[in-house]
């Protein structure tokens, strides 16, 4: 019996190249794959960073409230005695109502800043939560409490330039914002729009939402309110 064995079709220039190109389709098909994989978890990463601030800033109210109920309706105010900016900050005051006595708690830190200090990426309303030296304001006396942040994402350009994403915010200069609602030229920390230009927000009535950074600037009373002290 004779066997014949045939390598023509294997050893062909034809089907060389045949398989080079096979080659350069599938790692072609696995860059693509690759790109749309971290697309994908790029915009999962932000989603679930946009969940995160809503929650933390849900926490933050509640634990004011809180606060406010055991203080005569008063909200906390910011700062060290004689209304300077030091520790205490609004922050270790409602600490002990977020289960503990004191920061640094995780809650107080924004996912998208990167940062070791006590709070970061969330400032209270200058026009509600102000200086140690100045009377606390009643929490039931703001008017529209539904529409008035009390806490929201928080830096400015200047932050943003200097410190990168290691910033620590602990306020909302609502003068400043009023009187120049922009992003542009900012020094002061403002209301900030961290998630593709919404501003993870929560309001005197507890509620919490991402706001569109050209509303709030469109009409910065509205949410922000004005001096009442």
């Amino acid at each position: 019996m004779m066997c014949v064995f045939s390598f023509g079709e294997k050893n062909s220039p034809h089907s060389k190249a045949f398989t080079l190109i096979e080659l350069l389709v599938v790692i072609a098909i696995i860059a693509v794959l690759a790109a749309l994989t971290l697309a994908v978890a790029s915009k999962m990463r932000k989603s679930a960073n946009q969940t995160q601030d809503v929650s933390n800033l849900r926490q933050i109210v509640a634990g004011t409230m809180l606060y406010t109920q055991e203080h005569n309706g008063d909200l906390p105010t910011m700062g060290g005695p004689g209304g300077k900016f030091t520790a205490p900050y609004w922050a270790d005051k409602i600490a002990p109502y977020l289960g503990k006595t004191k920061t640094p708690l995780k809650v107080l830190i924004s996912p998208t800043f990167e940062s070791n200090h006590g709070i970061a990426g969330y400032g209270n309303n200058l026009f509600y939560i102000h200086e140690d030296s100045l009377k606390p304001i009643k929490q039931l006396s703001i008017e529209k409490p539904s529409e008035k942040i009390l806490f929201a994402n928080a830096s400015s350009e200047r932050l943003e330039q200097q410190w990168g994403l290691s910033r620590a915010v602990w306020y909302i200069n609502s003068h400043a914002f009023l009187a120049n609602p922009k992003k542009e030229g900012s020094s002061e920390p403002i209301p900030w729009p961290i998630h593709d230009g919404k501003v993870a927000s929560v309001f005197a009535d507890g509620h919490a939402v991402l706001v569109p950074f050209d509303e709030m600037s469109a009409d910065p009373k509205k949410y922000l309110g004005e001096k009442i002290w």
